[in-house]
């Protein structure tokens, strides 16, 4: 986050922040589901790569953390498992963004632009690479959890990732 801060986009605003911190941290924390062994999840990855997206690495990966802080902290989560999670966060954003950056993808993307052309070659790239940026997330995401789980409940990393990540790589 530090050399991310050398080459942040500007401040996009307090309303946007705010908005997004508020979605994340409610789908974190109290309408976070539970997952099969030793977990939780949610639909809060809309929003991380959402912020990504419009706002960049810093701040895309600034807003998930602190959301993932609030929630954790709301769930009454151990401090060692909410500073656990916020950091897998950043790191599956960060993960996501260094392929998509390194494949050509743009922050914000080309499709996003008020004269993008959906006939592009750029455009359409950019779009199948947020495609990419996802999966990297997912991948990076569910692995890191699923370490963590196996190494907590001393079941085999290959159990845990079958049990809470299979159906959630399906979204």
């Amino acid at each position: 986050m530090a050399l991310a801060w050398t080459r942040r986009a500007p401040f996009p605003g307090w309303l946007p922040v705010g908005t997004l911190l508020v979605i994340a941290t409610l789908l974190e924390g109290p309408l976070a589901t539970r997952v099969r062994i030793a977990g939780a999840g949610s639909i809060a990855f809309v929003i991380h790569l959402s912020a990504v997206l419009l706002f960049g690495f810093f701040w895309g990966a600034g807003i998930s953390a602190c959301a993932m802080l609030l929630g954790n902290i709301a769930r009454r989560n151990t401090p060692i498992k909410t500073s656990f999670n916020a950091g897998q966060i950043v790191l599956a954003i960060f993960g996501g963004v260094a392929v998509y950056s390194a494949l050509g993808g743009h922050l914000p993307p080309l499709y996003l632009a008020a004269s993008a052309d959906s006939s592009s070659p750029l455009v359409q790239r950019d779009f199948g690479l947020f495609f990419v940026l996802a999966a990297s997330y997912f991948v990076l995401n569910a692995a890191a959890v699923s370490v963590a789980v196996s190494l907590g409940s001393e079941r085999a990393f290959r159990e845990v990732w079958r049990a809470n990540s299979g159906g959630v790589l399906g979204y």
